[in-house]
């Protein structure tokens, strides 16, 4: 074999191997460039832990504030609904007490004003049965009238009647 033949199958050897070296350099590159994506995601995922820790924290810090303040909230319902209570009881209490009075006062004048009335209509009656025996003692007065008009008429017609009989003497004696 020549020197020439053997330094091909030589040359022919080292690019076999070579060529494996850069499919090894090849696959290397890969792998590294895996590593980096990984250390590259790794370092994504770490720093979403860290985001996420502090957004527990601030959601626990928050969930404590909602809590106070719904506590809070809660204290001032239950406070505001007894002083409604309690407001609502002396107002029901003073209508209660102004009903009571308006009753009582009405009651009073309702009685005031039947006595009243009741008094008016007892100074009518004894009014109206003093005019009654008033017109009947004026009506026996103008009967009485009447009759003694009457006698008077009927006595004056007599002595018209005799007046004019003496007139008529007198005349027949004078002439």
């Amino acid at each position: 074999m020549s020197n020439f033949t053997t330094a091909a199958e030589t040359i022919d050897r080292l690019a076999v191997q070579f060529q494996g070296i850069i499919e090894v350099a090849a696959v290397l590159k890969q792998v590294g460039s895996l590593e980096n994506a990984a250390a590259e995601y790794k370092k994504q995922a770490d720093d979403a832990l860290v985001a996420a820790q502090e957004a527990q924290i601030d959601l626990d810090a928050i969930s404590e504030k909602v809590a106070a303040a719904n506590e809070s909230v809660s204290t001032i319902v239950d406070d505001a609904s007894a002083r409604a209570t309690e407001i609502i009881s002396q107002a029901n209490g003073r209508a209660q007490q102004i009903l009571d009075d308006a009753a009582e006062k009405g009651a009073k004048m309702i009685a005031e004003a039947q006595e009243s009335t009741n008094a008016t209509v007892q100074r009518a009656h004894s009014e109206i049965a003093d005019l009654t025996n008033q017109i009947d003692w004026l009506r026996g007065e103008l009967k009485d009238i009447g009759s003694d008009r009457d006698k008077i008429q009927a006595e004056a017609t007599a002595a018209q009647e005799q007046l004019d009989g003496i007139k008529a003497q007198i005349s027949k004696m004078l002439g």
